[in-house]
């Protein structure tokens, strides 16, 4: 009678350990997300003569990351990141979703945003260069993650006139969040809008990444949030 019921606890015990392996395989990754957008100049960059600027910050989020294809731009970068973080409802939403599920969200635009977005945003600054847009980006974070740290969803959208620009701008933007956004809490978005590519780099990788082809703005949304393991609403 013993053994039996020594068998059942172990069953119970089993059991309960599965559900609860499934429960946190279901719940949303304890993330908070830097997506930068980059959009090119009106005219390629105009790299100056000799050896190209050495990038060891964007080569390395290159080899840390995955790469998914991009379709070719068809919206202005503010259409773009307002259809990946997903517009008013109904329409899925990666912006609202977070945002009710308790997450603060700070952006900065070198570009033209809609308002409507931006209002969206706890805190949103429209930047004239890439080095004013980062400085706002920063200050926007440190104004409004307040008390500790939490999950915080933070954009920046640039236009850098070189390389060496891009380089510095990435850095200062990983490593000015960082005291908010650890690295091993952070998924970090690098989007080449004139490249068509995006690069995800994350503490870890969901089993299948789900992707077939060229993304449009709405299915890197679907990306980023099938990363998170963050169902849209």
């Amino acid at each position: 009678m013993k053994r039996a019921a020594t068998v059942i606890a172990a069953a119970l015990l089993v059991v309960a350990g599965v559900a609860l392996a499934r429960t946190w395989m279901a719940a949303p990754q304890p993330w908070s997300v830097l997506l930068i957008v980059v959009e090119p100049p009106p005219r390629a960059w105009l790299e100056p003569e000799g050896p190209a600027p050495r990038t060891p910050r964007l080569d390395r989020l290159g080899g840390a990351g995955v790469r998914l294809p991009l379709q070719a731009p068809s919206l202005s970068a503010g259409e773009w990141l307002g259809a990946v973080l997903g517009g008013a409802p109904p329409q899925r939403s990666l912006l609202r979703t977070s945002g009710a599920r308790g997450w603060l969200s700070v952006g900065g635009s070198q570009v033209p945003v809609d308002p409507a977005l931006a209002e969206r945003f706890d805190r949103f600054a429209q930047g004239v260069d890439a080095e004013t847009t980062v400085d706002a980006v920063l200050d926007g974070v440190g104004q409004v993650v307040t008390g500790g740290r939490a999950r915080t969803l933070v954009v920046a959208v640039l236009r850098p006139d070189s390389a060496a620009q891009l380089e510095r701008a990435t850095a200062r933007l990983i490593d000015g969040t960082a005291p908010w956004l650890p690295p091993a809490q952070t998924m970090v978005v690098l989007v080449d809008r004139g490249m068509r590519s995006a690069v995800l780099v994350a503490p870890s990788r969901p089993e299948d990444l789900g992707v077939s082809g060229a993304l449009g703005p709405g299915d890197l949304g679907d990306a980023v949030a099938r990363w998170l393991r963050l169902p849209l609403e």
